[in-house]
């Protein structure tokens, strides 16, 4: 069946319902939809079939439970979504009707305005010990210390990286100070989840500061590397001015 079949159509009665489906961004989804399970405002549906041809992470859920409820999704896989309760809306063990989905920033009816208690929100982590760079290979720095002041429900210090927690993340900006020795040449990177970098830049003073913004959401992990490109086997690189910082540019 279609996701589209029961979407409002030249035949449907026009009324306001579907006026505002129709202007307002919103798409219907005609699989069943049923509760799985609540740790607020963290929420699983179990779906009746796999949706993952046409909902992905960043989507908007709007769904009828008495009341009118809406939500982002987090996660997804063949059998069930994850999604995050905005404005407080949740999730109850109670049967799910009335679904739409949305690519829209701001679709009919949707919350506004969600992200922007975090907007602006930043964390600094610090390096404050000595660490040996390959010549050959990247290496990826440790930092051992985060700044205070942080809000640990929107990111945090985890295995080296900074770890994003909230879903209403949509971009997020990067700094990387560093300081080496010997005027060594090196290439800094942003790594997000082990699979996509970015090249912060490439330097061959003392010190330095790079700068990049990627596109990112909850679960995202950011870690900072160095590849020595003179060929000496080691650069040392530690002090006051190696620390990286992560601010959250835009939200949903």
């Amino acid at each position: 069946m279609a996701f589209w079949q029961n979407f409002p159509s030249i035949q449907s009665k026009l009324n306001a319902t579907n006026l505002n489906n129709l202007a307002g961004g919103w798409t219907k989804v005609v699989e069943t939809l049923t509760y799985a399970s609540a740790d607020s405002p963290t929420f699983v549906i179990n779906t009746a079939s796999n949706l993952t041809n046409y909902l992905s992470v960043g989507m908007k859920l709007k769904l009828t439970q008495t009341t009118v409820k809406y939500f982002i999704i987090t996660a997804i896989t063949s059998s069930t979504i994850t999604v995050y309760g905005v404005s407080g809306y949740t999730l109850t063990n109670a049967t799910i009707t009335d679904v739409y989905f949305s690519t829209s920033k701001s679709p009919y009816g949707f919350p506004t305005n969600l992200g922007n208690d975090i907007k602006g929100k930043t964390i600094i982590i610090r390096k404050n010990t000595t660490q040996s760079i390959s010549a050959t290979t990247q290496t990826q720095l440790t930092f051992q210390t985060v700044d205070a002041g942080y809000d640990s429900n929107v990111f945090d210090l985890v295995s080296n990286a900074i770890l994003l927690k909230s879903p209403l993340i949509k971009t997020v900006g990067i700094t990387l100070n560093y300081q080496i020795t010997n005027n060594h040449n090196v290439i800094t990177y942003a790594d997000k989840n082990s699979s996509r970098q970015v090249a912060l830049g490439r330097a061959s003073n003392d010190s330095g500061q790079m700068i990049s913004a990627f596109n990112a959401t909850k679960g995202d992990s950011i870690k900072f590397s160095v590849y020595d490109v003179t060929g000496a086997t080691t650069v040392s690189a530690a002090g006051d001015w190696n620390f990286a910082t992560l601010t959250i540019l835009d939200t949903y």
